[in-house]
């Protein structure tokens, strides 16, 4: 650390380096990774240009797991019951997660955990939502969802699409909950199919939404798109 004005100590950025550095690479080579996201247990979890999902372990760099989607997966966010995923055919997947044992979470702290996610041929996919709209004068592609954000208080998901459009869609994400995981466990929960409106808020980007971030405690957001423009909102 160095010591700044008033005597507050700042990292020194510019002499920190990696002890180790891990890389995965696919079997397939024709296979492209595309977005991932982290969960709390050493694991990431991969889109891929082809119709599956993959899980790979950081601390290994091996492959744990492949899950078959109906179509390419675009983008991808973790809530703490859901692994949300959207699809190229235009359609948003809930997956169902299971979170370690809690005897496996509360002891040893190196003990391997891991997160099983669910996928549609293990009947894991809890919920799904439509986006329904089309591309072209011909309308026989669907647009999709290329970028998803949950807001803070994790109450709206706020999408960017492969055509620039900017919205949000009002769905709270489920907290978990070892009482609820019980009772549905006791019995078989249907699939829910979610008629909530997609709520747009413009086109603003004239190609696909590549990234969104809050801009830390204010009110704006920032949005990346392949146009090569960066909006603040």
């Amino acid at each position: 650390y160095q010591e700044a004005v008033g005597g507050e100590q700042l990292p020194r950025l510019r002499e920190a380096f990696r002890l180790e550095c891990n890389q995965f690479k696919p079997e397939d080579t024709e296979l492209t990774l595309t977005r991932a996201t982290w969960d709390p247990y050493h694991r990431i979890h991969v889109c891929t240009d082809k119709a599956q999902l993959l899980t790979v372990n950081t601390k290994t760099a091996e492959l744990e797991g492949t899950i078959a989607l109906s179509s390419r997966p675009c983008t991808l966010v973790l809530t703490q019951k859901h692994l949300i995923v959207s699809l190229e055919e235009g359609m948003l997947q809930w997956l169902k997660l299971e979170v370690p044992p809690e005897m496996v979470v509360a002891g040893d702290k190196d003990a391997d955990q891991s997160l099983k996610i669910f996928g549609p041929d293990e009947d894991g996919v809890e919920q799904e939502w439509a986006f329904g709209k089309t591309i072209g004068e011909s309308e026989d592609l669907n647009d999709y969802i290329s970028y998803l954000h949950y807001s803070r208080l994790h109450k709206v998901l706020v999408c960017g699409t492969e055509t620039g459009i900017f919205g949000k869609l009002e769905v709270e994400a489920e907290a978990f909950s070892e009482e609820d995981e019980e009772e549905e466990a006791a019995q078989q929960k249907e699939k829910k199919t979610l008629q909530d409106p997609f709520i747009e808020l413009g086109r603003f980007h004239t190609q696909r939404v590549t990234g969104l971030r809050e801009l830390g405690d204010t009110t704006q957001l920032v949005t990346t798109s392949d146009d090569h423009y960066l909006s603040v909102w």
